[in-house]
């Protein structure tokens, strides 16, 4: 095995004393653990290292157990089928996988293998396509790709990972043939399908931003899964779409896509809860009134009557309440317009700041003209 020098010895044997009796560990005993470097920048790198010119070197020459550490450089494809292995960047470096037209940057055939720190571009299908079980990925980036991450193997986790730029598909797409999977953290962004597609079941979601996709942010079309607390906004189509059924869709927001916040399909049974959209450009969901609660804006400043202005009606309506600077409670109807709990100065300073007044922000004296002739008003009411 190449590169024996940087091994590490770990005694399988825990207890080297059995009965009172030293025991002599042998060689054939130990597991050896390697860190493969991988360097094309340095001049001193080759194919059987033990610095390595290639990834896909360093991962030929690996045992199980292995970690295989990545410099910065632009590398070419990998085709990983050794089992419980990492490969990682260095600290501080930015490795970059092209995988000029090949179909993926990165397959990984195998599993309990932990990918850390790469980019992978140029790939004329997926830039990491995922057949293996209980894989890790963590930290990569999928860029420029025809799709980002794909996921068809069980039992794998992605987390903080970025798909951007896939120029025909997904960011990240669970395939129907993939279980308990955990996507969680990733950023899915300018893509020119969906920004994550869930196809398969029994999968985790959670805590995904997925912003400035093509087509829907989120299409949920597996069954029996937990979609919650992702952020989806300005999608070209829905934030949200769920076709399949026994899924749990809570707390998630959608904000300013181009068609639903969320989208279910009429016979699809889910459980859609404390879901929130704001600004889309068809304001709930079309068939299922609980899946997407829309959330209206906070109201102007000052507009206590409701009619989405902010004028003289209004201090007419406040003064009238009775309330300032009476240290009275007060609600916003009743002048507490700052959230203090009382109607005083402080809300007639914060309304008229808005530059709202009448449509346009009043020179002083016609502040104080305004609320004069409103006292003036109370004055001559209370005496008839």
């Amino acid at each position: 095995m190449s590169n024996v020098f940087t091994r590490f010895a770990r005694s399988r044997s825990r207890n080297p004393f059995s009965r009172g009796l030293a025991r002599i560990e042998t060689l054939e005993s130990r597991t050896l653990l390697a860190t493969l470097g991988v360097d094309i920048t340095d001049a001193a790198c080759t194919s059987v290292g033990p610095v390595f010119c290639e990834i896909q070197q360093a991962v030929d020459a690996a045992d199980a157990g292995d970690t295989v550490e990545v410099a910065s450089g632009t590398y070419t494809k990998i085709n990983i089928q050794l089992s419980d292995i990492s490969i990682k960047a260095k600290a501080d470096a930015e490795p970059m996988i092209d995988a000029r037209g090949a179909p993926s940057g990165i397959v990984l055939d195998a599993d309990g293998v932990t990918i850390e720190g790469l980019t992978v571009q140029g790939s004329g299908q997926a830039g990491v396509d995922v057949f293996g079980d209980d894989n890790t990925l963590i930290h990569n980036t999928a860029t420029q790709n025809v799709g980002g991450f794909r996921i068809r193997g069980d039992g794998n986790t992605l987390e903080h990972n970025t798909a951007t730029s896939s120029t025909f598909t997904l960011g990240f797409w669970i395939e129907a043939s993939a279980e308990n999977t955990t996507l969680m953290n990733n950023l899915s962004t300018e893509n020119a399908g969906q920004g994550i597609g869930v196809y398969g079941s029994n999968s985790i979601v959670v805590g995904n931003e997925v912003r400035q996709n093509r087509l829907t942010g989120v299409l949920v079309a597996g069954e029996d899964n937990r979609v919650e607390s992702n952020t989806a906004f300005e999608n070209g189509n829905n934030g949200f779409g769920v076709v399949g059924g026994g899924n749990q869709v809570t707390g998630n927001t959608a904000v300013d896509n181009g068609r639903y916040g969320i989208e279910s399909a009429p016979n699809a049974v889910n459980v859609f809860e404390f879901n929130e959209c704001r600004e889309n450009v068809l304001d709930a969901d079309n068939h299922k009134g609980t899946a997407c609660t829309e959330i209206p804006e906070p109201p102007l400043v000052g507009d206590s009557n409701g009619d989405g202005a902010f004028g003289s009606e209004d201090l007419v309506l406040v003064f009238q309440a009775g309330k300032y600077e009476t240290g009275a409670p007060a609600n916003f109807i009743e002048g507490d317009w700052n959230d203090d709990g009382v109607f005083d100065s402080g809300d007639l300073v914060l309304a008229f700041q808005q530059d709202t007044f009448e449509k346009a922000k009043p020179a002083m004296s016609d502040v104080a003209a305004a609320i004069d002739s409103v006292f003036a008003e109370e004055a001559t009411l209370s005496r008839t």
